[in-house]
């Protein structure tokens, strides 16, 4: 897809998402064809990701929140207040804001990393880890996570 016509059909995607989600007969008309969406499960949440502007005014038009492409606080501060304004100028309520990072080593300081970013109006934090044949530094990588968070939620 040409890099110029990227955006306009993320729009139309996450607009068709919606309509489907959102119809009250489960019927959506996408050029002119009918679309039966049934049966119509709960709609789940929608996070858009990427970059400010364009991805804070597509989480404010058509999602629930937004993924951002960082989780340093120094960056997120004035996008996130951004994308409070911009749910509040649009009457929507105040989106979700789902980063995805690694988790400090030390369970002290990635409680001190997620309340900081909690306190800017991060509400989920997404990380992983990988594993082949040994689980072990996977279960490791839980195992710090659990002991961070019991720190901050």
């Amino acid at each position: 897809v040409e890099r110029r016509r990227r955006g306009s059909i993320t729009d139309a995607t996450l607009d068709f998402f919606r309509r489907c989600f959102d119809a009250e007969d489960d019927v959506v008309v996408e050029n002119g064809q009918p679309f039966l969406f049934r049966p119509c499960p709960p709609r789940p949440p929608i996070l858009v990701g990427g970059q400010p502007p364009h991805a804070l005014e597509r989480a404010v038009r058509y999602g629930d929140g937004w993924m951002p492409m960082s989780a340093d606080p120094e960056r997120l501060a004035p996008a996130i207040a951004e994308l409070h304004d911009r749910a509040e100028r649009a009457g929507r309520p105040v989106p979700e804001v789902a980063c995805l990072g690694g988790i400090e080593p030390d369970p002290s300081r990635g409680a001190d990393a997620l309340r900081a970013l909690s306190e800017l109006g991060v509400t989920r934090f997404l990380t992983g880890a990988r594993y082949e044949s040994d689980p072990g530094p996977c279960l490791e990588a839980i195992d710090r996570l659990a002991a961070t968070a019991a720190g901050v939620w």
